[in-house]
């Protein structure tokens, strides 16, 4: 008897401490706590996910936000390619109580929390580290409210690529209709930015 239960005390303590310390690694594919509870339906989440650009090009940064109005306590965000289900970039800013997670053989492609304390803003860096990517991007996020209670691979919007060359540092993006064009920086103009604007005051 003694030993029974000391086996369901050091199973149920492995259990929370797994939990408050952020997703493991074999959680990368399905992205499903393994809290002996079903997911509820994600029409029903509170949460919010936010990007702060639609279109991404190679090398470019795009902050990635979580964010409610209601306490949460963990969770697990990737960028993934909505048809094969592949993980893509990396994340190079995180807030505190977060740590950075690498899945199928990536270092930092995803990120979970390092702690059980209540959340309700995160904001992210995810950097696009490769070339020739899909067309389409989404990031995914599970959040954990409590043990029994959790949401799986809540989707963002997506993230498209953007493949105009802008020069001097402008970005690619979308207009109203779906075309791309490039967003220049002060000082050029042109459909790649390529022009070099010089403002004369008026009167000298």
């Amino acid at each position: 008897m003694n030993q029974v239960v000391l086996v369901v005390i050091l199973l149920c303590f492995g259990n929370v401490a797994a939990y408050s310390s952020g997703a493991p690694s074999s959680a990368c594919e399905s992205m499903t706590p393994n809290h002996g509870a079903s997911a509820q339906p994600n029409n029903e989440s509170p949460y919010n996910v936010t990007i702060s650009s639609s279109a991404y090009t190679y090398e470019s940064e795009i902050q990635i936000q979580i964010s409610s109005d209601v306490n949460f306590k963990g969770f697990l965000l990737q960028v993934r390619n909505p048809d094969t289900d592949a993980i893509y970039g990396e994340f190079i800013e995180k807030p505190p109580s977060t740590q950075y997670l690498g899945c199928t053989g990536g270092t930092s492609n995803a990120v979970t929390h390092s702690d059980s304390t209540n959340k309700m803003f995160l904001e992210f860096t995810w950097k696009a580290n490769f070339q020739n990517g899909p067309s389409t991007l989404v990031p995914y996020v599970t959040v954990v409210q409590s043990r029994q209670t959790f949401w799986v691979k809540l989707e963002g919007p997506e993230i498209n690529s953007c493949n105009l060359n802008c020069l001097n540092g402008g970005t690619c993006s979308f207009n109203g209709n779906g075309d791309e064009i490039c967003n220049c920086d002060d000082g050029f103009s042109g459909p790649t930015c390529k022009i070099i604007t010089v403002y004369c005051p008026c009167g000298n």
